[in-house]
């Protein structure tokens, strides 16, 4: 209480008496005068009680509570208990640890579940849970009782579907943790792929990559045999030899993409004599194959060793195929995706009015030859100034450009490029892949840029030789590869671009059965926003059985959102339309049989070993609880918490207000002084 609170209060006390003595020590009345002391006592405590009101000192309160150490319960509701046939073990367990009187006695228990997914136990188990996600248990628990003395008990198999490394975290846990461990224990000799790394997509007549990840465990060598199957046609094998000494093997290799479609593989391995788990010796992976054939118009009115290079970098990619022509050839319009303008100049006229009608995308180099003041007027994407002066200009890498990605390969070694010396000023938004670089100089001025305008793509480059940097880089590379997949990207990328739609889906081309398969859905009006008031449907027909159904979909967030995880394994072609308009879109996709969560034979005891300093088994229940109810370091804690309370808030101040004024008007009122 600060000497100022002291001092007011005194000043209210001194102020109560005086006002108080003001109304009795100046009274004539004799029966008043009997009763002074008890009446001015009375009223005194009356007007120093409103004072105290008035003032509302503050002052603390304290109170105490016992508070138990939390102890965390966790069960594994995932579908590998039940592949291991543990489910009624595992409830019983956790039941018989929630119910245990000196548990509950000791400590807060604290009861949840998890699966992909960590939360509060609900009352029930359903050991359904399609991926075991034990990073997300630990980060979870640590986010709770991270910095308390908080035990957990882990009942579970221990083998991690999904998510990082959970030991890492684990080991975050500043608590003890107890691993009650359901499952086989026995090591097996087993053979496992692991993971599957491979792309969605691949291009018709090209080659993709697959990587795949084996790995094994047991005491002895052991030789096997690894095949990627289409089908029932073996696409690629390789002899495996593993042992002690090699308990993994990254297999990589090349895929040729014959015919468009999505295409099933399937990586297996042959089963060991004596192996027991067979489920993990195979694994089906999905690829969509696309057909991205590229027809690009090569148009130029002179020879020139560019037109030659662009040409056969074109070609390199077997997916494209280029016509080159003169602008004053007649040409069908109609059957390209990309035209390509070297140096243009007045007759290039007409080929920007069919440009123009087919809506095609362009890809314009620029040099001394180049007609500027006729390419200033045909076109509004920038202005350059006219001079007759030739410059040499540098390239410069933008590693800030984002519309579609490319390496540096070395831009800064390549030999300049020549074009007609001033400034361009572009009039739209355009990115730029590439900047000048003026007689040492960088600058920040555009060398080669996109622009993106009423969906058609536009790239600019300026300056000529570009055959120069083809030359350099075979010269550094002893290969062309990385120039033209440098080209190759820009082409795919002005060629590739599709007008927006009102109605746009997102989904992965394959699924594995068992896991949540979402389809989301968004739709857009004339104005393209998002319209909440459609409805949307889904047809899919299932190509193995011609089974149709129908699912409508559900507007969740902001999007629309359609549940297909109770579909069975199979490939899908489905169409989603919009109730009452004439928009629609079509796609397919795969369900594989494959359940991740069957890929375990046994528990995974040794990653427990890491992250516990014991390990419990469905035997050894009561040791567990017995050494957790006796551990000294685990003990209640009496906690004291003090309140800033005001004395307005103490209701008996105005209980005795209430009394000093009744017992005063009652001795009033008693000896007649009313």
């Amino acid at each position: 209480m600060s000497i100022n609170l002291v001092l007011l209060l005194i000043t209210a006390f001194v102020v109560a008496i005086l006002l108080a003595g003001l109304q009795y020590f100046s009274v004539k009345n004799t029966k008043r005068k009997k009763n002074w002391v008890v009446l001015l006592g009375l009223r005194t405590l009356t007007y120093f009680a409103v004072f105290l009101l008035l003032i509302n000192p503050q002052f603390n309160q304290k109170s105490y509570t016992i508070e138990k150490p939390n102890l965390a319960v966790v069960v594994d509701n995932s579908s590998s208990i039940s592949a291991f046939k543990k489910t009624e073990t595992a409830e019983k367990i956790f039941q018989q640890i929630r119910s245990n009187k000196d548990l509950k006695e000791k400590f807060s228990l604290q009861s949840f579940q998890f699966d992909a997914n960590f939360k509060q136990y609900d009352d029930s188990l359903s050991f359904r849970g399609s991926q075991t996600n034990l990073h997300a248990l630990f980060k979870n628990l640590n986010a709770l009782y991270g910095k308390e003395n908080a035990p957990a008990i882990i009942i579970s198999d221990g083998n991690p579907t999904y998510g990082s490394d959970f030991i890492f975290e684990a080991k975050k846990y500043k608590s003890t943790i107890y691993p009650i461990v359901l499952g086989d224990t026995t090591s097996y000799q087993d053979l496992q792929i692991k993971r599957i790394n491979a792309n969605k997509f691949a291009f018709l007549d090209n080659k993709f990559p697959v990587e795949v990840f084996i790995n094994y465990s047991g005491e002895k060598s052991v030789n096997s045999n690894f095949r990627i199957k289409l089908g029932q046609t073996t696409v690629f094998q390789q002899k495996l030899n593993l042992g002690p000494n090699k308990r993994a093997e990254v297999i990589q290799t090349h895929l040729p993409a014959k015919s468009v479609g999505l295409k099933t593989y399937t990586a297996e391995i042959e089963t060991l004599p004596n192996e027991k788990n067979t489920e993990n010796n195979q694994q089906p992976f999905v690829i969509e194959v696309v057909d991205e054939s590229t027809q690009i118009l090569l148009l130029s009115a002179f020879p020139h060793p560019d037109v030659g290079a662009i040409k056969k970098s074109i070609l390199q990619n077997k997916q494209r195929q280029v016509d080159l022509k003169t602008p004053t050839d007649a040409i069908d319009y109609s059957n390209y995706q990309l035209v390509i303008l070297y140096q243009p100049g007045a007759d290039f006229k007409e080929v920007y009015k069919k440009i123009e009608a087919f809506n095609l995308p362009t890809f314009t180099i620029t040099g001394p030859k180049t007609d500027y003041s006729f390419l200033n007027k045909i076109q509004d994407d920038f202005q350059k100034e006219i001079s007759t002066q030739t410059e040499n200009y540098l390239p410069i890498y933008n590693n800030s450009f984002s519309s579609f990605q490319f390496d540096n390969i070395g831009f800064d070694d390549f030999p300049p490029l020549s074009d007609n010396f001033g400034e361009v000023t572009f009039k739209k938004a355009h990115q730029d892949l590439l900047y000048q670089k003026v007689n040492s100089i960088e600058t920040q001025n555009a060398f080669l840029s996109v622009v993106e305008d009423n969906n058609v793509r536009r790239a600019y480059l300026f300056g000529e030789n570009i055959w120069q940097w083809r030359a350099k880089n075979f010269r550094d590379n002893d290969s062309f590869e990385t120039f033209d997949a440098f080209t190759g990207k820009l082409f795919q990328f002005l060629a590739s671009n599709t007008k927006r739609s009102r109605l746009q889906l997102a989904y992965e081309n394959f699924y594995n059965s068992g896991e949540p398969i979402l389809l989301q859905a968004d739709y857009f009006d004339k104005n393209y926003v998002f319209d909440p008031r459609a409805t949307l449907q889904i047809e899919l027909k299932n190509k193995n059985t011609s089974q149709e159904t129908n699912v409508p979909f559900i507007l969740q967030n902001k999007t629309y959102l359609v549940d297909l995880s109770n579909l069975q394994p199979g490939e899908y072609n489905f169409t989603v339309s919009i109730k009452n308009k004439p928009i629609s879109k079509k796609g397919s996709f795969s369900i594989v049989d494959f359940d991740v969560e069957k890929q375990f034979f046994s528990a995974n005891t040794q990653g427990f070993r890491k992250i516990a300093d014991s390990l419990y088994y469905p035997n050894s229940v009561d040791n567990l609880i017995n050494n957790l109810t006796n551990n000294k370091k685990y003990q209640a804690v009496q906690k004291e918490e003090i309140k800033k309370a005001s004395l307005i808030d103490w209701y008996y101040l105005l209980a005795i207000i209430i009394a000093c004024l009744s017992a005063e008007w009652f001795i009033r009122k008693y000896n007649g002084l009313i």
